[in-house]
């Protein structure tokens, strides 16, 4: 039976290329804390892809690792599932995302969504009006953000993907429980599209809202982000500078808010998300690391989007694989644990060993990561897979030796199950029943005289067929039956003793072997028949029998009874021609009546039990020999592989077959030598009894003739073959004897090499080999690690790098030889748990996004021309503020480099902000105390506080309370003092992250000098540091543009009610000088006109004339004298009052009792004294129309009141005058 194409495809999972070393346990292992691949539109799609069929080779299935693809294109993610939409398998063998694992945005309830009737007002909030009636598809998001974003974040979407995510993010939380330990999101994206860039912040943020609703903290979220320049070489792409840009503009946008994102918590902002119902808030760094994916080479020119995608896969699987390193004190560390921890701990020293703010800017966002990746892959697999097809064509050797199929062995099965001839069936079948068989031997006993026969001839036939035909009825189907049964059931034992002693092939070639074939058994052997042959040859010649048996009667049977009949009863016939004629009537009967249905019962038999055979064949041994057969094809597939002596280079991992590092075909013919030697030593016949053994007791597994998916041949090779190895030491040194060998000057073989293995001194053959290959090693491993990223002129090397460099455990001579190289060269070596292969990984950290490639353009566009729905704010969010990541700071040093004038960074939009928060902030420190700057006693460090009003008091009762402070010349305090009287202040600190950032600088040429005022030399744009880190916050912006006109408010008050105490005092200061020029007669009336005053102001003589005035004023000439006396300047007041205390203190004072007559009189009953002549004076004053003029006071009016001005004045200079 031809093997179905499932059972050959799970066959496949034997290759190399699929699944590792067929036959070997120590696959790689998965990392003990579960993992979360999480992949964002159609490039993360592809490299999940990438990962996760690199994960099926070389781990297989396992319960801690789960991969989700979430795309808006139906089409794309239907290319990389291996069961397509409708139900088909994919024809591509690299499609390897299986059911579940991919998830669409897209469900055809939201193709209206953004319709105008339809679209919620959480989207059309920041959708970008011209969208306005976009109908969503299901083939991608148009390459538009928005349009990304939207397909995600509507209410029926998001909870249905959110829901997916929760039930895996579940899964993976209750694995990490069992070990007590932590689950890693990894985030995949390529953000130059519609999808992923739509959905780059989102998504992470509903990742940490799961977590948190789950009550679980103990997780990392890693993100991996390529730049545009990863599709430059894509066809389409590379000639087509308009799509460029468009992916371009696409990434900066979404990188721009990553970049704002990765600061959440040191700048205390957050990230907030309206629904429909419901909103998402967030506190958390959209992600703990953040990998940046770059197609340019480290050495120039850009790679194509394989190799690129091939070099994040590779280092990401050793993140996977529970690959760890043994550091220099001893202490194990994990490779995924350390690439996904954020080295922010090294930044600070980083700082201090790189000052100048010129290139190293402090507010940049020092939070990327780029990789650098290689392996020097040592074929191990290839080289066991070698020995696994050769012991495997050996033992097929042995399975297909078909000398064992001789003449002897099947007449020896046809003597025991007696089909060696018609005689020996028929005999087998008249006895099937012993106790009851089928007689032919028959004998009339009945005495037959000669009148019977002579009245009736066939007289003794009819006897006879009386005794046949007792016979002839056990000649049934179901007779028939017992003898296939018997038959079939010794036959089916006798091919079994074959296949346990010489395997599947030969018991195959026993029930089809045909006398014809040549090259079988004994070349000296007559021809013979194998058993399905032999059974249709036998039942051939029983229906020849029978057939003749049914026409004996009519061919000459019938005649003979007659002539016998006239011998008998012949006048002298005796006993002797009586006995003659009852013999032949009964030897007709028999022929008659019961050899021609035996015998065409036995030739159905025969043919039936052949068909039965036949079956067994196609059901177990053809199975057998198919399933044998096929594994052969793939492992000499995978043994042809070493044999190539080939090195090929996928991603940036090097894969080398026979040569490990050097090449040529001598040294593979040696290694070749080597290996069949190594092999010669297996025993061939017991590993192919334990096949035998293995098929006979798991055949269910193997034949899965009900089931297909039943069908498990691999997991049983697998064991067999890997027994076979272990049980040979084929597994434990085999690489460094195969390093050994393959740099050896000498031709060694096995037997030799166990023979000089022991030999340990430098200049043994064995170390020398193994020398030779260390230094081959290192220099490949040290030059293959180039980083995933370019920058512009800022040499990665100048920031913080970690270097791994992993020798194998299973080489420890070779890994102790190259770990002193290592050493030497002045890295830290480490050895890991790879089996084969040897790793260098180049982790730059804490890297600002400004100094990598291309990062220079669009922020003008993003912020102020946006094409439509190119980012998240349309309609007055606030990402549209979000910094740019390419530092106010690089612009103006590209601008300084064209040439160009230093004046035209004031037209860049980052600059105005800038500037624009400096105001602000210099308003807040100096003058609003909204800004609190202080230096903190404990740590000697200036600390920063925004005061942010959140609650505000009545505000009359906090201005009388304000007026009172201030009126008792009291200190204020001001935040306090607002605290106590009813406002509520929080008060938010400016965290400066690790940075070294010194918040009490503020003008760069006063506050710093010395050595200090190097790190700010030549600084592009000189503005201090803590300008630019506020700037970097839209929380702080925000906090001070919203406060600051509330204490400006404030601050008015304050001017307001200190500038009306300052007007009351003058207000006194002013009677009170008034009174006494009176008494000194500075301040005189003219003697020959009452209504007539002078004095002198300054040197100008002034005079005040009131015979015009109204007569309310005329009435209150002092008043009225003194309105016009306080109009003076403060100086010239204050000059005439030392004049008068002079002239008081020298006695030279004049008459001025009729001044306080007048003064007593205006405050007596008869005037101002009585309440009841307050109306009427009132009334007179403003039907005089004066009323209003009547306001020279230091009392708080609501509107015009002449008799409490009046009063307060007259009181006032009555106490002054006395």
């Amino acid at each position: 039976m031809a093997l179905s194409q499932i059972k050959k495809d799970k066959l496949k999972e034997l290759e190399l290329n699929r699944s590792g070393v067929a036959f070997v346990s120590e696959k790689s292992h998965v990392k003990p804390n579960p993992t979360i691949i999480i992949s964002l539109g159609g490039l993360g799609g592809k490299t999940t892809n990438m990962l996760k069929g690199k994960f099926e080779r070389e781990i297989g299935e396992s319960d801690k690792v789960f991969f989700r693809v979430l795309d808006t294109d139906v089409d794309d993610t239907d290319k990389i599932c291996k069961i397509k939409k409708d139900g088909t398998k994919n024809s591509d063998i690299n499609a390897h995302m299986d059911a579940g694992e991919t998830i669409s945005l897209y469900d055809p309830i939201i193709n209206q969504l953004l319709f105008k009737e339809s679209i919620p007002q959480n989207i059309k909030a920041w959708l970008n009006p011209t969208l306005i009636g976009t109908p969503l598809k299901n083939d991608g998001a148009q390459q538009i953000r928005q349009i990304g974003r939207a397909m995600l974040v509507n209410d029926t979407v998001y909870h249905s993907i959110k829901n997916k995510f929760h039930s895996v993010i579940n899964t993976a939380i209750a694995k990490a429980n069992e070990i007590n330990g932590n689950v890693d999101v990894i985030v995949i994206a390529g953000i130059s599209g519609g999808t992923g860039s739509g959905t780059i912040i989102d998504v992470p943020y509903m990742i940490h809202d799961i977590f948190n609703s789950l009550g679980f903290n103990k997780y990392t979220l890693a993100g991996y982000i390529y730049t545009p320049d990863a599709q430059f070489e894509v066809e389409g792409i590379k000639n087509d500078e308009n799509i460029k840009l468009n992916l371009q503009t696409n990434v900066y946008s979404a990188l721009k808010e990553i970049d704002y994102f990765m600061n959440v918590e040191e700048t205390g902002s957050n990230y907030h998300l309206k629904l429909g119902v419901g909103e998402v808030n967030s506190n958390r760094n959209i992600f703990s690391t953040c990998t940046l994916i770059s197609g340019y080479s480290e050495t120039g020119g850009i790679n194509s989007l394989d190799v690129t995608m091939g070099r994040l896969t590779d280092q990401l699987m050793d993140m996977l694989t529970d690959i760890s390193f043994v550091d220099a004190g001893g202490q194990p560390v994990q490779l995924a644990r350390s690439l996904l921890s954020n080295a922010s701990s090294m930044l600070k020293a980083w700082f201090v060993n790189h000052p100048n703010r010129k290139d190293f800017h402090r507010y940049a966002s020092y939070k990327y990561q780029v990789l650098g990746y290689n392996a020097i892959k040592i074929p191990r697999d290839e080289i066991l897979a070698y020995c696994v097809n050769k012991i495997y064509e050996n033992v097929l050797t042995e399975f297909m030796n078909f000398k064992n199929v001789n003449k002897a062995m099947m007449d020896q099965i046809y003597s025991i199950t007696s089909i060696d001839n018609i005689v020996s069936v028929r005999q087998m079948v008249l006895t099937l029943n012993p106790q009851d068989p089928i007689v032919r031997n028959i004998v009339i006993e009945e005495m037959i005289n000669k009148k019977m026969v002579k009245n009736n001839p066939m007289y003794g036939y009819g006897v006879a067929s009386n005794y046949a035909g007792f016979y002839a009825q056990k000649i049934t189907n179901s007779f028939r039956g017992q003898f296939e049964q018997r038959l079939f059931e010794e036959l089916s034992k006798q091919i079994d003793q074959i296949f346990n002693t010489y395997g599947p092939y030969v018991a195959l070639k026993a029930i089809k072997h045909q006398s014809i074939e040549k090259g079988i058994g004994d070349p000296n052997d007559a021809p013979f028949s194998g058993i399905e042959e032999q059974l249709i040859n036998l039942s051939n010649q029983f229906k020849e029998q029978a057939k003749k048996a049914k026409n004996t009667f009519a061919n000459g049977g019938q005649q003979k009874v007659m002539q016998l009949a006239s011998s008998a009863t012949g006048f002298t016939a005796g006993k002797k021609e009586m006995n003659e004629y009852k013999a032949t009537c009964a030897n007709l009967a028999v022929i008659t009546l019961i050899d021609g249905p035996l015998y065409d019962m036995i030739a159905d038999g025969l043919y039936n039990v052949s068909v039965e055979i036949n079956r067994l064949n196609n059901e177990i041994f053809d199975v057998y020999t198919s399933v044998l057969t096929e594994i052969q094809k793939i492992l000499n597939q995978d043994g042809q592989y070493f044999a190539k002596s080939s090195k090929e280079t996928i991603g940036n991992t090097t894969h080398y077959s026979v040569n490990i590092l050097a090449s040529g075909q001598a040294k593979a013919s040696r290694l070749e030598k080597y290996l069949e030697s190594f092999i010669s030593t297996v025993s061939v016949q017991e590993l192919a009894q334990n096949f035998i053994k293995t098929m006979r007791e798991n055949r269910e597994k193997w034949i899965a003739q009900n089931n297909e998916d039943d069908f498990d041949v691999v997991s049983e090779v697998r064991e067999l073959m890997d027994q076979c190895l272990t049980h040979n030491n084929m597994k434990s040194d085999i690489i460094e004897k195969f390093v050994a060998v393959a740099y050896s000057n000498e031709d060694i073989t096995a037997e030799e090499l166990d023979t000089i293995w022991a030999d340990n001194t430098p200049d043994s053959p064995k170390m020398q080999a193994l020398n030779t290959a260390a230094w081959e090693i290192y220099n490949a491993l040290e030059n293959g690690a180039k980083t995933l990223a370019q920058s512009t002129d800022i040499s990665f090397k100048q920031f913080t790098s970690q270097i791994y460099i992993g020798t194998l455990a299973d080489t420890p001579l070779l890994s102790e030889i190259l770990a002193k190289l290592i050493q030497s060269k002045g890295s830290t070596p480490a050895t890991s748990n790879a089996k084969n292969k040897f790793i260098v990984t180049q982790r730059y950290v804490n890297l600002p996004m400004y100094i990598l490639k291309g990062m220079e353009k669009f922020d003008e566009q993003y912020s102020h021309n946006p094409s439509a729905g190119r980012h998240m704010d349309e309609n007055h969010e606030y990402w549209g503020r979000f910094p740019n990541p390419y530092t106010i700071d690089s612009v103006a040093k590209d601008i300084s480099a064209r040439n160009e004038v230093p004046e035209m960074i004031q037209d860049n939009s980052d600059y105005k902000f800038l500037t624009k928060i400096k105001e602000e902030v210099d308003l807040g420190i100096d003058n609003l105390h909204s800004i609190d700057l202080s230096v903190n006693p404990l740590t000697n460090q200036v600390e920063m506080k925004l005061m942010d009003i959140v609650k505000e008091p009545d505000l009359d009762e906090f201005k009388a309370a304000l007026t009172k402070k201030i009126r008792r010349n009291q200190t204020i305090d001001l935040i306090p003092f607002m605290k106590e009287n009813g406002y509520l202040i929080n008060e938010i600190p400016v965290s400066i992250g690790d940075t070294d950032i010194n918040l009490g600088i503020r003008d760069l040429e006063r506050d710093v000098s010395g050595d200090e005022a190097l790190k700010y030399e030549d600084l592009p744009v000189p503005i201090a540091d803590m300008y630019k880190w506020i700037r970097k916050s839209i929380k702080y912006t925000d906090i001070i543009e919203k406060n600051i006109p509330k204490f400006q408010a404030i601050q008015e008050t304050i001017e307001e009610i200190k500038k009306q105490i300052d007007g009351n005092k003058q207000f006194i200061d002013s009677v009170e000088t008034f009174a006494f020029c009176l008494r000194t007669g500075l301040v005189k009336q003219k003697a020959t006109d009452k209504n007539i005053w002078n004095y002198m102001n300054g040197k100008d003589p002034v005079t005040v004339n009131l015979n015009t005035a109204k007569s309310f004023d005329r009435k209150y000439y002092l008043y009225n004298v003194f309105a016009r006396f306080a109009q003076m300047e403060p100086k010239r007041i204050a000059g005439l009052k030392r004049q008068a205390v002079m002239a008081i203190e020298a006695g030279n004072q004049v008459d001025y009792d009729l001044y306080l007559e007048h003064i007593k009189n205006i405050l007596s009953d008869e005037v101002l004294g009585d309440p009841f002549n307050w109306e009427e004076i009132n009334d007179d004053a403003f039907n005089q129309g004066i009323a209003e003029k009547y306001n020279i006071t230091d009392l708080e009016l609501e509107e015009p009141d002449p008799v409490k001005d009046l009063t307060r004045f007259y009181k006032l200079i009555l106490t002054n005058m006395e």
